[in-house]
């Protein structure tokens, strides 16, 4: 699998050992690697990796100048200095400076055409480098004129003078002679900046394991743990690993790539023959049939010789072959299904004799060549729906254990296969047998959840406004309708902030796109509200990450301890370019995904006494939360629970509820007494705009 090799490591100004947390981080970036080889998936975009990249082996600790993780691929090889934090400096003794040392020393002793340096650091770093230097290198390689005839702030100014600072340094002490600045601008472009969260519980952790759940036999999770020693194991040994070998050690834990797995492997549904769906038979319980005492179980050949079948089906009406009609209250594929029926309504049939007539021939009814054919056809429907868990009945999710397995097969009724929910079942189903699943068993709370509508909305993690707990118990959160993805606006707003850095007006999560016939007056609306803010010492300030700005009373109880908010400085036009969608917007959804109960009667969102709407944020976490609606008196009739996939979603229901005036409230915590203690309100934002100008 691997294969060891001695090497003579020249580590630049960094020398030594880092700190646990930057080792740790840099396995975690090797294991998203492995994670992308063994899943031989062709997407690496969560690496900043073109589709063609074709990964063929990770290496770690290695004898190349930048040697923390390198891929090599198809179409070239990508060189990632992996630092969880790193921060700007022109100082030639600085982290910052020890990083492009290695781009340097690689770029002017070993580079190869279609090399790539890559420095993947945490959302902890500083702004200039995730967001400013993230830019502006994305810039030079779309136009290598780009610092020349873009107009630069002053900080992104002071970014390029001081990197350039650096590189010109460090091919001076190389090269023996003064640096060309066409050689600092070939090593400014082949600079890539990945900010990656990976970790514990951390967006890009999240996705590995989503990706990794695709194809696990086993715990994702227990996958990735093994991914992380991995990565530990070979950085300590200074050792590679080529996607042969990688699939090699864990394909016997994964689904072939060809038989890549569903969201249905993850649950198990018993029928009989092995597995196989049984075609060949018709069992039937009747009351009274054949003028006989009690309940008959019997048995039934499905079909004739030409394929056609015996018995015809209309609703609880069955006409048998003599052309005789009979009302029966059950039907199924096996005897063992009809008789567990009879076992689980022993109440129903406690008082009355059961008879068995069970087929007596010799032969094997669903080894017959038209009960072979229908079982195949019934395999092939089944393979091809995409997604199973809708119930067949009424069209909802399926997330309970023990919902029926049933095959459509009557008068008039297109012929189809599917699960349906208990409550749903209908007599003229023939039912093939049950699902069981230990994930519905533990959610059981979840009714008609689509668990896998949830899983790939959250491939990226909960949305940006509820990753992160409040410390506020409770929090009132402005809403406005998300703008048409088709307003393709030229201009865009920057703020510069007090520690010279910039940062992109957004709009939930993306920046904000204006038309020509609007910039100006959101210019003049951003630099008032900046003076107003100062003026009465409460600044418009964001937050480290830029994930969270307002004023300074409203955002500075959720810092963590040791950051500091930036306040704004003065607001500008600039033209909207990719360059700085890629380094200031978000892929994720700003609201979404979320929950929200539902009432099973009606259809609509269940709202609570009368007037509140609750939605989860975590809808894994339910049961603790009915436990303690219920300690708060809150009476719940017979609900599901839907998913708001996205913020589209999000959007439509708040408009409705706000228009009915009904409250919304995300996550809701209640006391013994049924107020709410802790939770997010969700209001309208220029309805929380004029109070606060009255104010």
């Amino acid at each position: 699998m691997t294969k060891k090799k001695t090497v003579t490591k020249n580590k630049g100004t960094s020398g030594g050992a880092a700190a646990a947390g930057g080792i740790a981080f840099q396995q975690s970036v090797a294991a998203l690697a492995m994670a992308h080889a063994i899943l031989e998936l062709d997407d690496y975009s969560i690496l900043g990796i073109s589709g063609d990249f074709g990964l063929k082996s990770i290496h770690l600790e290695t004898a190349h100048a930048i040697d923390d993780v390198v891929l090599i691929g198809d179409t070239g090889r990508v060189l990632i200095q992996a630092k969880r934090t790193v921060a700007l400096s022109d100082q030639v003794d600085s982290e910052y400076s020890s990083v492009l040392k290695q781009f340097v020393t690689h770029h002017f002793t070993a580079k190869a055409v279609n090399d790539r340096y890559l420095l993947a650091t945490s959302l902890r770093s500083s702004g200039r480098i995730i967001f400013d230097l993230r830019k502006l290198t994305e810039s030079v390689r779309l136009n290598a004129n780009a610092l020349n005839e873009n107009p630069l702030t002053e900080t992104e100014s002071d970014v390029v003078a001081k990197t350039h600072k650096i590189i010109s340094h460090h091919i001076s002490a190389i090269c023996k002679r003064d640096a060309l600045q066409n050689e600092v601008n070939d090593v400014f472009a082949s600079i890539w900046v990945l900010p990656l969260d990976l970790g514990s519980g951390g967006r890009d952790e999240f996705s590995a394991i989503s990706l990794l759940r695709s194809r696990s036999k086993v715990p994702p999770k227990l996958v990735w743990e093994t991914l992380l020693n991995l990565a530990r194991s070979l950085a300590e040994q200074r050792t590679s690993v080529d996607r042969n070998g990688l699939k090699d050690q864990f394909s016997q834990y994964l689904f072939p790539l060809e038989q890549k797995k569903t969201f249905s492997d993850e649950f198990k549904f018993e029928v009989t023959q092995q597995n196989k769906i049984a075609a060949g038979k018709e069992v039937l319980i009747f009351n009274g049939f054949l003028e006989t005492d009690g309940y008959s179980i019997v048995e039934f050949y499905r079909f004739k010789n030409d394929g056609s079948r015996r018995l015809k089906f209309q609703g609880d009406i069955c006409t048998l072959g003599d052309g005789s009609s009979h009302k029966y209250i059950y039907r199924s594929a096996t005897m063992i299904r009809a008789t567990r029926f009879i076992e689980e309504n022993q109440e129903r049939f406690k008082d009355d004799k059961v008879t068995v007539a069970p087929y007596v021939g010799e032969d094997d009814l669903n080894k017959g060549p038209w009960a072979l054919m229908q079982q195949e056809l019934l395999d092939s429907k089944i393979q091809a729906k995409a997604s199973i868990f809708i119930c067949l009945a009424c069209g909802d999710p399926i997330s309970e254990n023990k919902a029926l397995l049933i095959e459509l097969d009557e008068d008039k009724v297109s012929n189809d296969i599917g699960f349906v929910h208990a409550r749903c079942h209908q007599t003229s189903f023939r039912v093939l047998g049950e699902l069981r699943s230990e994930l519905f068993t533990q959610y059981s709370v979840l009714n008609d959840f689509d668990f896998q509508s949830w899983m790939r909305s959250s491939r990226y993690g909960p949305g940006i406004l509820f990753s992160k707990p409040s410390p506020e118990p409770l929090v009132r959160i402005g809403w406005k309708h998300g703008l048409p993805t088709l307003i393709r606006g030229k201009w865009c707003i920057q703020i510069t902030l007090d520690d010279g850095s910039s940062y992109y007006v957004t709009d939930r999560g993306k920046v904000h796109r204006f038309g020509s016939d609007k910039i100006d007056a959101a210019i003049d609306f951003m630099n008032q509200s900046i003076a107003t803010g100062l003026a009465k010492r409460d600044p418009c300030c964001v937050t480290p990450d830029h994930s969270i700005f307002g004023n300074f009373s409203v955002i500075a109880r959720q810092l963590k301890l040791g950051e500091r908010l930036l306040k704004w400085k003065k607001a500008k036009a600039v033209e909207f370019t990719p360059a700085i969608d890629a380094a200031y917007s978000s892929l994720q959804n700003y609201y979404a995904p979320l929950a929200v109960l539902t009432d099973r009667q009606t259809g609509a969102p269940l709202v609570i006494n009368g007037e509140a709407i609750f939605i989860l944020s975590k809808p894994l976490d339910l049961a603790a939360a009915l436990e303690n609606w219920r300690e708060g008196g809150v009476k719940l009739p017979d609900y599901g629970v839907a998913i708001l996939e996205n913020d589209s979603d999000f959007d439509a229901l708040v408009q409705s509820s706000l228009r009915s005036n009904m409250k919304i409230i995300v996550d809701p915590f209640l006391d013994l007494r049924g107020e709410l203690v802790k939770g997010y309100f969700v209001e309208s934002l220029e309805k929380l705009l004029n109070e606060n100008s009255k104010a």
